[in-house]
Protein backbone atom coordinates (compact mmCIF):
# COMPACT_ATOMS: atom_id res chain seq x y z
CA UNK A 1 0.00 0.00 0.00
CA UNK A 2 2.85 2.38 0.85
CA UNK A 3 4.56 1.54 -2.45
CA UNK A 4 1.47 2.44 -4.47
CA UNK A 5 1.16 5.74 -2.60
CA UNK A 6 4.78 6.53 -3.37
CA UNK A 7 4.36 5.75 -7.07
CA UNK A 8 1.26 7.98 -7.31
CA UNK A 9 2.96 10.87 -5.55
CA UNK A 10 6.02 10.56 -7.75
CA UNK A 11 3.87 10.50 -10.86
CA UNK A 12 2.11 13.70 -9.77
CA UNK A 13 5.46 15.37 -9.07
CA UNK A 14 6.70 14.37 -12.54
CA UNK A 15 3.61 15.86 -14.16
CA UNK A 16 4.27 19.15 -12.36
CA UNK A 17 7.93 19.17 -13.35
CA UNK A 18 7.28 18.27 -16.98
CA UNK A 19 4.18 19.02 -19.00
CA UNK A 20 0.77 17.47 -19.51
CA UNK A 21 2.07 15.61 -22.57
CA UNK A 22 2.82 12.31 -20.90
CA UNK A 23 1.56 9.68 -18.54
CA UNK A 24 4.29 9.00 -16.00
CA UNK A 25 5.19 6.34 -13.49
CA UNK A 26 8.18 5.81 -11.15
CA UNK A 27 9.21 2.58 -9.55
CA UNK A 28 12.38 0.71 -8.57
CA UNK A 29 14.91 3.22 -9.87
CA UNK A 30 13.27 3.63 -13.27
CA UNK A 31 10.63 5.81 -14.82
CA UNK A 32 8.10 5.24 -17.59
CA UNK A 33 6.50 7.63 -20.03
CA UNK A 34 3.58 7.13 -22.41
CA UNK A 35 3.15 9.84 -25.06
CA UNK A 36 -0.46 10.85 -25.86
CA UNK A 37 -1.96 11.88 -29.22
CA UNK A 38 -5.18 13.82 -29.88
CA UNK A 39 -6.95 13.18 -33.18
CA UNK A 40 -9.40 15.87 -34.33
CA UNK A 41 -11.64 15.20 -37.33
CA UNK A 42 -13.49 18.09 -38.97
CA UNK A 43 -16.41 17.72 -41.36
CA UNK A 44 -19.42 15.43 -41.71
CA UNK A 45 -17.47 12.19 -41.95
CA UNK A 46 -19.56 9.36 -43.50
CA UNK A 47 -17.81 6.69 -41.40
CA UNK A 48 -14.98 6.48 -38.90
CA UNK A 49 -11.56 5.64 -40.27
CA UNK A 50 -8.66 4.06 -38.45
CA UNK A 51 -6.06 6.82 -38.11
CA UNK A 52 -2.47 5.70 -37.63
CA UNK A 53 0.31 7.64 -35.91
CA UNK A 54 4.00 6.75 -35.88
CA UNK A 55 6.51 7.26 -33.06
CA UNK A 56 10.16 7.15 -34.15
CA UNK A 57 13.13 7.32 -31.79
CA UNK A 58 16.43 8.94 -32.74
CA UNK A 59 19.93 7.72 -31.89
CA UNK A 60 18.80 4.59 -30.12
CA UNK A 61 16.25 6.27 -27.87
CA UNK A 62 14.23 3.80 -25.76
CA UNK A 63 10.95 2.70 -27.40
CA UNK A 64 7.74 0.99 -26.32
CA UNK A 65 7.86 -2.79 -26.16
CA UNK A 66 5.55 -3.21 -29.15
CA UNK A 67 7.17 -1.90 -32.34
CA UNK A 68 7.02 -2.76 -36.04
CA UNK A 69 9.79 -4.17 -38.22
CA UNK A 70 11.25 -0.69 -38.71
CA UNK A 71 11.52 -0.24 -34.92
CA UNK A 72 8.71 2.35 -34.82
CA UNK A 73 5.70 2.34 -32.53
CA UNK A 74 2.25 2.57 -34.15
CA UNK A 75 -0.82 4.05 -32.50
CA UNK A 76 -4.25 3.50 -34.06
CA UNK A 77 -7.18 5.75 -33.16
CA UNK A 78 -10.60 5.04 -34.64
CA UNK A 79 -12.26 8.28 -35.70
CA UNK A 80 -11.88 11.35 -33.55
CA UNK A 81 -10.42 10.80 -30.08
CA UNK A 82 -7.25 10.33 -28.09
CA UNK A 83 -4.76 7.55 -27.47
CA UNK A 84 -1.34 6.80 -26.01
CA UNK A 85 1.70 5.06 -27.38
CA UNK A 86 2.96 2.14 -25.32
CA UNK A 87 4.95 2.92 -22.20
CA UNK A 88 8.63 3.76 -22.67
CA UNK A 89 10.93 2.72 -19.80
CA UNK A 90 13.94 4.85 -18.88
CA UNK A 91 16.69 3.65 -16.58
CA UNK A 92 19.39 6.29 -17.04
CA UNK A 93 19.40 10.09 -16.92
CA UNK A 94 19.65 11.25 -20.54
CA UNK A 95 18.08 13.47 -23.17
CA UNK A 96 16.13 11.72 -25.92
CA UNK A 97 14.48 12.90 -29.13
CA UNK A 98 11.46 11.43 -30.92
CA UNK A 99 9.25 12.36 -33.85
CA UNK A 100 5.51 11.74 -34.10
CA UNK A 101 3.66 11.94 -37.40
CA UNK A 102 0.48 10.71 -39.02
CA UNK A 103 0.67 7.92 -41.56
CA UNK A 104 -2.41 7.68 -43.81
CA UNK A 105 -2.89 6.58 -47.37
CA UNK A 106 -4.58 9.17 -49.62
CA UNK A 107 -8.38 9.02 -49.49
CA UNK A 108 -11.03 10.85 -51.49
CA UNK A 109 -12.29 14.08 -49.91
CA UNK A 110 -9.89 13.79 -46.92
CA UNK A 111 -7.09 16.19 -46.04
CA UNK A 112 -4.75 14.60 -43.51
CA UNK A 113 -2.55 16.54 -41.12
CA UNK A 114 1.03 16.57 -42.34
CA UNK A 115 2.59 17.91 -39.14
CA UNK A 116 5.66 16.14 -37.77
CA UNK A 117 6.14 16.83 -34.07
CA UNK A 118 9.60 16.75 -32.51
CA UNK A 119 9.40 15.52 -28.93
CA UNK A 120 12.27 15.91 -26.47
CA UNK A 121 12.32 13.85 -23.29
CA UNK A 122 14.70 14.78 -20.49
CA UNK A 123 15.32 12.02 -17.96
CA UNK A 124 16.89 13.19 -14.69
CA UNK A 125 17.04 12.47 -10.95
CA UNK A 126 14.80 14.50 -8.72
CA UNK A 127 15.70 15.77 -5.20
CA UNK A 128 14.90 12.34 -3.80
CA UNK A 129 17.22 10.59 -6.22
CA UNK A 130 14.35 9.15 -8.24
CA UNK A 131 14.36 9.19 -12.04
CA UNK A 132 11.73 11.42 -13.55
CA UNK A 133 11.01 12.95 -16.95
CA UNK A 134 10.20 16.30 -18.49
CA UNK A 135 8.71 16.51 -21.96
CA UNK A 136 8.59 19.30 -24.51
CA UNK A 137 7.48 19.32 -28.12
CA UNK A 138 7.45 21.60 -31.14
CA UNK A 139 5.46 21.62 -34.35
CA UNK A 140 8.42 20.93 -36.58
CA UNK A 141 8.96 24.63 -37.28
CA UNK A 142 10.49 25.47 -33.92
CA UNK A 143 7.30 26.75 -32.29
CA UNK A 144 6.28 25.17 -29.00
CA UNK A 145 3.32 22.77 -29.01
CA UNK A 146 1.00 22.53 -26.04
CA UNK A 147 -0.24 19.13 -27.16
CA UNK A 148 0.47 16.55 -29.82
CA UNK A 149 -2.66 17.12 -31.83
CA UNK A 150 -3.52 16.23 -35.42
CA UNK A 151 -6.40 17.89 -37.28
CA UNK A 152 -7.85 15.92 -40.18
CA UNK A 153 -10.54 17.31 -42.47
CA UNK A 154 -13.26 15.72 -44.55
CA UNK A 155 -14.98 17.73 -47.28
CA UNK A 156 -18.17 16.13 -48.58
CA UNK A 157 -18.43 15.99 -52.39
CA UNK A 158 -20.63 18.70 -53.84
CA UNK A 159 -23.83 17.60 -55.57
CA UNK A 160 -23.91 17.94 -59.34
CA UNK A 161 -27.71 18.11 -59.43
CA UNK A 162 -29.78 21.12 -58.42
CA UNK A 163 -33.34 20.73 -57.22
CA UNK A 164 -36.03 23.37 -57.45
CA UNK A 165 -39.58 23.77 -56.14
CA UNK A 166 -41.60 20.56 -55.82
CA UNK A 167 -38.51 18.42 -55.61
CA UNK A 168 -38.27 18.00 -59.34
CA UNK A 169 -34.83 17.94 -60.83
CA UNK A 170 -34.22 20.59 -63.40
CA UNK A 171 -32.46 19.72 -66.60
CA UNK A 172 -30.62 22.20 -68.75
CA UNK A 173 -32.58 23.38 -71.75
CA UNK A 174 -31.40 21.95 -75.02
CA UNK A 175 -29.70 24.46 -77.22
CA UNK A 176 -31.99 25.49 -80.10
CA UNK A 177 -30.04 25.67 -83.34
CA UNK A 178 -30.47 28.89 -85.23
CA UNK A 179 -32.42 28.68 -88.49
CA UNK A 180 -30.14 27.71 -91.31
CA UNK A 181 -29.53 30.47 -93.82
CA UNK A 182 -29.02 29.45 -97.44
CA UNK A 183 -26.03 31.10 -98.95
CA UNK A 184 -26.61 32.06 -102.59
CA UNK A 185 -23.54 32.28 -104.70
CA UNK A 186 -23.45 35.39 -106.87
CA UNK A 187 -23.47 34.43 -110.51
CA UNK A 188 -21.71 36.80 -112.91
CA UNK A 189 -24.17 38.45 -115.33
CA UNK A 190 -23.17 38.70 -119.00
CA UNK A 191 -24.52 41.57 -121.11
CA UNK A 192 -24.82 41.13 -124.89
CA UNK A 193 -23.23 43.94 -126.85
CA UNK A 194 -25.84 45.45 -129.20
CA UNK A 195 -27.83 43.76 -131.95
CA UNK A 196 -31.11 41.98 -131.84
CA UNK A 197 -31.85 40.23 -128.60
CA UNK A 198 -29.36 42.25 -126.58
CA UNK A 199 -29.95 42.25 -122.86
CA UNK A 200 -29.16 40.31 -119.69
CA UNK A 201 -28.05 36.76 -120.23
CA UNK A 202 -28.42 34.10 -117.58
CA UNK A 203 -30.51 36.05 -115.07
CA UNK A 204 -32.61 33.75 -112.91
CA UNK A 205 -34.73 33.86 -109.80
CA UNK A 206 -34.34 31.74 -106.64
CA UNK A 207 -36.57 28.70 -106.41
CA UNK A 208 -39.00 28.13 -103.53
CA UNK A 209 -36.17 27.16 -101.14
CA UNK A 210 -34.47 30.52 -101.76
CA UNK A 211 -31.44 28.91 -103.43
CA UNK A 212 -30.50 29.44 -107.06
CA UNK A 213 -29.79 26.13 -108.69
CA UNK A 214 -26.40 25.84 -110.29
CA UNK A 215 -27.86 24.74 -113.62
CA UNK A 216 -30.40 27.54 -113.87
CA UNK A 217 -29.83 30.88 -115.55
CA UNK A 218 -26.43 29.90 -116.93
CA UNK A 219 -25.40 29.70 -120.59
CA UNK A 220 -26.74 31.28 -123.82
CA UNK A 221 -29.69 33.63 -124.07
CA UNK A 222 -33.04 31.92 -124.61
CA UNK A 223 -36.26 33.17 -126.28
CA UNK A 224 -38.92 34.58 -124.01
CA UNK A 225 -42.23 32.79 -123.89
CA UNK A 226 -45.19 35.15 -124.53
CA UNK A 227 -48.04 33.02 -123.29
CA UNK A 228 -50.86 31.23 -125.20
CA UNK A 229 -50.18 30.92 -129.00
CA UNK A 230 -53.92 30.64 -129.86
CA UNK A 231 -54.55 34.18 -128.63
CA UNK A 232 -51.83 35.54 -130.87
CA UNK A 233 -53.34 33.84 -133.97
CA UNK A 234 -56.74 35.34 -133.18
CA UNK A 235 -55.33 38.84 -132.91
CA UNK A 236 -53.42 38.36 -136.17
CA UNK A 237 -56.56 37.24 -138.03
CA UNK A 238 -58.52 40.27 -136.87
CA UNK A 239 -55.78 42.62 -138.06
CA UNK A 240 -55.68 40.94 -141.52
CA UNK A 241 -59.48 41.05 -141.90
CA UNK A 242 -59.55 44.73 -140.98
CA UNK A 243 -56.89 45.47 -143.56
CA UNK A 244 -58.86 43.64 -146.29
CA UNK A 245 -62.03 45.55 -145.44
CA UNK A 246 -60.19 48.86 -145.65
CA UNK A 247 -58.78 47.98 -149.09
CA UNK A 248 -62.25 46.97 -150.39
CA UNK A 249 -63.73 50.21 -149.04
CA UNK A 250 -61.05 52.30 -150.79
CA UNK A 251 -61.58 50.51 -154.15
CA UNK A 252 -65.37 50.91 -154.02
CA UNK A 253 -65.09 54.61 -153.20
CA UNK A 254 -62.77 55.29 -156.13
CA UNK A 255 -65.21 53.65 -158.58
CA UNK A 256 -68.10 55.79 -157.39
CA UNK A 257 -66.06 58.93 -157.85
CA UNK A 258 -65.33 58.02 -161.48
CA UNK A 259 -69.00 57.50 -162.33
Amino acid sequence: MKMRTFVTAAACAALMIGTSMGVYAQENGQTQLSLPVDNVVEGDVPSDLDYQFILTGENGAPMPADTNDAGDAVLTIKGAGSGNFGAITYTEPENYTYTISEQMDPADHYTFDGTTYTVKVRVFSDENGQLTTAVSADNGDGSKADAIQFVNKYEAPSSHHHHHGGGSESTPEAAVPSQAVSVVETVPVAVASGGEGSGVVGASKPDESGVISANRGLGANKGVRTGDNSQMLLYGGIVVAAAVLIIIWVVVKKRKNRE
